[in-house]
């Protein structure tokens, strides 16, 4: 079975080989996506709300869609990976936003799946009311039921078979839409001109009939973001990325456009109100209207290609949906059983069966086809705001010179585009606020599951791609700055290292500080001794920066004792971590003012304790016993993702249980060690279980085999030691250099 925490993270094309996709396949992605399902259901609701102004909708929608997937377009070449908006997120942001993105689009497609489910429903019933004479289209009861089972079939069907259709569907929902435009301009110019109904009163619904309009339907264009979602499977990212989107969008607009203006037009019988008529019957709006030109042929066709056509678009949707859970398990903001494939069918089981149930709670929740367009179309409003934000944030971090799509007008357009798509949002939960209700409680919940029981595990898992991977710190805008306090040549060398890696030159800063030890009253004799015996460790801490390419800062400063000075220094330059040298010798070491100052500290602090001769570029193996504590695991993760830019490292995950524990114990460990393996350190190791009376004596035993050991210290905020007599032991004892690692309490 693949492994859930080794695989790449999922798009809905999750099968699709690297770099395997050109313009004209990118362009069908995107026409795929948006020409569809959505004007058959939605097409009715528009004209109620707007009347013939519904064309001046669909008009702002396309400008508004236009000025958003430029946005898409600059973050999908900036950061061309699978995923989409939730990987934008992430790249732009922090863990934490990413998942409020990435739980928001996951809903948002499980709402789009209930709204194409709800449609085939409203259509098949429109079908059985012709056949049989009934008006079962009038019930909502077996409407909400053909719409969940349909949902059940196709979700079964993709989880069985995966995706189907693809280029067939494509050409056939284009053709049939091209046949139906045809038929419709004939007709239009072949009848009498009293036989086409006007288009006045235009204005019918007013400005807040368009802006309903634009709010129900803004989602029938929103399908340009799946091209964004498989931007890691594009060749030449930067040219066919925005070509892509765009082409996508005008073909969209050159056949909804005519499509719309027919609908109010030739496809209205005359003498009647094309908003009358579309607020009696808005699902069944769209197939009445063609019938006025193709009569019954072309009644039947409009019903099979909605029906055809809603499969598809429910299917797309469930198969994004899952892509966006399955890419957040991965990353650990969403239980990481959500990432497993069906060990059969190679499908995201968990994943899909999630956004079903999610589906099916919309259909349940949301009373027709308008309701819960309304509510699609502003949960990807929202979402498409903030993609506006993050490429605001991206242009002004990327250099000026990125391989990058590059917005016209900046920072204009991207503001419109937030200002276009937060307004129409607002406007839209206002009037429809079973869909702002509904959004703001999922966020909420979402919120709570978040805290409550996934942003350990995703934030320890983020800081170690962080620390891998720099330019996702450069992306977030993230700077760290650590502090180095240098006292000895011996360790100048070594910690100084260190600090390059945790900390690399493009991603923050390292400051060297020199605490020059000397009473106030000093003579200029013993000052000048004091002087002379520090400068051989800053010597050392220069050359060891400078062969390491970061441009450091030093401070100089003078202190009877050097823990209060180290205090202060780290305060006032508001660093991230500070990374102290211990003594090998215990008769060096001054364990009570060091735990005196560990306790003032607020920040992270890392204790390296190592031989002279210790060079951080030997170290191959690395030991990192795990205890119950969870304290310092983000800093652990962070320390481990540095040493993996480093080179190739081999990590050994161990765990000491006491000889009486129960042997089922054993499993269960060694579960939660493979876990921390492939999180924190891609699966580059193994994990031992041992069983030993003495843990200390067992690490001992262990590090005859290692570089370096990690250790974590726990600081507790009542007061009390941090660093204990048994991990003082342990540094100063280990055969090999020892990293211990504390963070504050929360």
């Amino acid at each position: 079975m693949p492994n859930p925490s080794t695989d790449p993270p999922t798009s809905p094309q999750t099968t699709l080989p690297a770099a395997s996709l050109g313009l004209t396949q990118t362009t069908a992605i995107g026409v795929g996506a948006i020409v569809g399902g959505g004007i058959f259901v939605l097409a009715g609701g528009m004209v109620a709300q707007a009347g013939p102004s519904a064309l001046i909708a669909l008009l702002l929608n396309g400008l508004l869609a236009l000025i958003t997937a430029m946005s898409f377009a600059e973050m999908a070449t900036a950061f061309p990976e699978n995923g989409g908006e939730y990987a934008f997120a992430r790249r732009a942001l922090s863990v934490r936003s990413a998942f409020a993105v990435g739980w928001v689009v996951y809903f948002a497609y499980a709402v789009a799946a209930a709204l194409y489910a709800l449609g085939f429903g409203s259509y098949l019933l429109l079908a059985a009311d012709s056949v049989l004479g009934t008006s079962m289209s009038l019930s909502g009861t077996l409407l909400t039921t053909a719409a969940l089972g349909t949902a059940l079939l196709v979700a079964f069907a993709l989880l069985r078979f995966g995706p189907v259709g693809g280029v067939a569907a494509n050409i056939g929902k284009v053709a049939v839409f091209g046949f139906l435009i045809a038929a419709g301009l004939a007709a239009l110019l072949g009848s009498p001109r009293q036989a086409v109904s006007p288009l006045t009163p235009f204005f019918q619904g007013g400005t807040t009939g368009i802006l309903a309009a634009m709010g129900l339907s803004f989602i029938i264009l929103q399908g340009f973001g799946n091209i964004a979602a498989v931007a890691g499977n594009v060749r030449d990212p930067v040219r066919n990325l925005p070509r892509a989107m765009f082409f996508s969008l005008a073909i969209a607009l050159a056949i909804y456009g005519p499509l719309l203006f027919l609908l109010v037009t030739v496809g209205v019988p005359p003498g009647e109100d094309p908003t009358t008529l579309a607020a009696h019957d808005p699902e069944g709006y769209f197939a009445l209207a063609v019938q006025n030109w193709l009569g019954d042929f072309g009644w039947w066709l409009v019903i099979i290609a909605a029906l055809l056509a809603m499969v598809s678009a429910l299917q797309a949707n469930l198969i994004a949906a899952s892509g966006v859970g399955r890419a957040m398990a991965l990353d650990r903001t969403l239980p990481r059983q959500i990432a497993t494939l069906h060990p059969k069918w190679n499908t995201p089981a968990p994943a899909l069966i999630v956004a079903l149930a999610l589906a099916g709670g919309v259909i349940l929740v949301l009373p027709d086809t308008s309701t819960a367009g309304a509510a699609a179309s502003l949960i990807f409003l929202f979402c498409f705001a903030l993609v506006h934000a993050m490429a605001w944030l991206v242009r002004r971090r990327l250099p000026p010179d990125a391989n990058t799509f590059r917005t016209p007008l900046f920072p204009l357009v991207p503001a419109l585009g937030v200002a276009g798509c937060a307004g129409v949002a607002l406007h839209q939960a206002l009037l429809v606020p079973t869909a702002g209700w509904m959004t703001l409680v999922w966020l909420g919940f979402g919120l709570f599951f978040y805290f409550g029981f996934l942003s350990a595990r995703a934030e320890a898992l983020d800081h170690a791609a962080a620390a891998h991977d720099p330019a996702l710190m450069r992306s977030r805008g993230d700077s760290r700055t650590i502090l180095v306090p240098i006292a000895s040549p011996d360790s100048a060398a070594a910690l100084t290292g260190l600090a390059s890696t945790l900390v690399p030159s493009d991603a923050g800063r390292v400051i060297a500080l020199q605490v020059i030890v000397a009473p106030r009253d000093a003579s200029p004799d013993s000052l000048q001794k004091a002087l002379d015996k520090a400068h051989p460790a800053l010597d050392r801490a220069i050359q060891q920066i400078h062969r390491d390419g970061h441009e450091a800062e030093f401070i100089v400063r003078m202190g009877e004792t050097p823990w209060p000075v180290i205090r202060r220094t780290a305060e006032r330059q508001h660093v991230h971590s500070v990374l102290l040298g211990l003594p090998r010798d215990p008769d060096r070491l001054q364990s009570a003012p060091l735990n005196a100052l560990l306790a003032d500290l607020h920040c992270d602090v890392a204790l390296l304790c190592a031989p002279e001769d210790f060079q951080l570029e030997s170290v191959q193996r690395v030991l990192i016993p795990i205890g119950g504590s969870t304290a310092h695991d983000v800093l652990r993760a962070r320390v481990l993702g540095a040493l993996r830019r480093r080179g190739t490292v081999h990590f050994t995950f161990l765990r000491i249980l006491h000889p009486d524990v129960p042997a089922e114990r054993d499993r269960i460990a060694l579960e939660r060690l493979e876990r921390l393996l492939q999180d924190e350190v891609r699966g580059e190791g193994h994990c031992v279980i041992t069983r030993h009376h003495d843990p200390t004596a067992a690490i001992l035993d262990s590090a005859a085999d290692h570089d370096l050991v990690l250790l974590g210290a726990t600081r507790s905020d009542r007061g009390g030691r941090v660093l204990s007599p048994l991990l003082l032991r342990l540094a100063t004892r280990a055969p090999c250099a020892t990293l211990i690692l504390s963070r504050p309490q929360a």
